[in-house]
């Protein structure tokens, strides 16, 4: 295992962990608002403003998606690509 697999098995499980913890936590009727943090949430609206900067709506449609995409999916999507960038490495 190389140091992009092992990344992104830290990344992807982390990402899960707090997928388990919200589910726990609505099993137990709390709000566990960390899972809930999405970059539309961190980010500034000054530094938003450029979307509609962008002359096709489908690149703005993915770009907001993206944006607002919760931080468990984030952690999971890119562990997942960065176990397999590095599984394609070690070769």
């Amino acid at each position: 295992m190389n140091k992009l697999t092992g990344a992104g098995a830290l990344l992807a499980l982390s990402g899960m962990f707090l997928l388990i913890f919200k589910g726990i936590a609505m099993i137990m009727g709390q709000k566990f608002a960390t899972a809930d943090i999405s970059l539309i949430q961190v980010l500034s609206d000054e530094k938003l403003d450029y979307l509609e900067s962008f002359s096709s709506p489908a690149l703005q449609s993915g770009i907001q998606s993206v944006i607002t995409t919760p931080l468990y999916l984030h952690l999971i999507i890119v562990g997942i690509i960065l176990a397999i960038i590095g599984g394609l490495l070690a070769k």
